[in-house]
């Protein structure tokens, strides 16, 4: 059942977690999007965080991002244009669920993060966030954030090169 995965994915973080205990773990994973309601009650402590993307935007790159990696293995071309349809649904369902889990009453702890604002002012984003959980951010923190963004700068490993329209968006 999901409440057993949920159950032993939550072991699983408090292991890796063990030799830190202090130190937050930050997770990316929109999959989580389908089963919030389980997710939240069995890791209630977890603090949800959606990120809020132009849709042809995230469509072509996810789309662009599976066909580079589907490359590396395929015998055949890589059908773009079927791929970000399919990313387009699924990332439609992953929406709907988000929008249904955030309209609970009572509402769940939630934020929503626009991604301009992760990309132009990611420590006030930071900030903000801890904000709203109710979360310390200390002076090192911000002071590592800070390190961590100067030596990570965006395009800094390459630029991601896609265009919505070659998806057929």
């Amino acid at each position: 059942t999901m409440e057993e995965s949920y159950t032993t994915y939550r072991l699983v973080l408090q292991l890796l977690q063990a030799r830190q205990p202090n130190k937050r773990i930050v997770l990316k994973c929109p999959s989580h999007a389908l089963s919030l309601k389980m997710l939240t009650k069995v890791i209630p402590e977890a603090c949800i965080v959606f990120t809020h993307r132009s849709p042809r935007a995230l469509i072509g790159s996810e789309a662009s991002l599976i066909t580079r990696l589907q490359s590396t293995s395929a015998k055949d071309t890589i059908d773009w244009r079927r791929t970000a349809k399919s990313n387009a649904h699924k990332n439609f369902l992953y929406s709907k669920r988000m929008v249904e889990f955030s309209s609970q009453v009572p509402s769940p702890k939630v934020f929503h993060a626009p991604y301009t604002k992760l990309i132009n002012e990611p420590i006030v984003l930071v900030e903000a966030i801890h904000k709203f959980f109710g979360l310390e951010i200390t002076q090192t923190h911000q002071d590592s954030l800070s390190i961590y963004l100067s030596q990570n700068k965006q395009n800094s490993r390459g630029k991601h090169n896609y265009s919505p329209t070659n998806a057929g968006l």
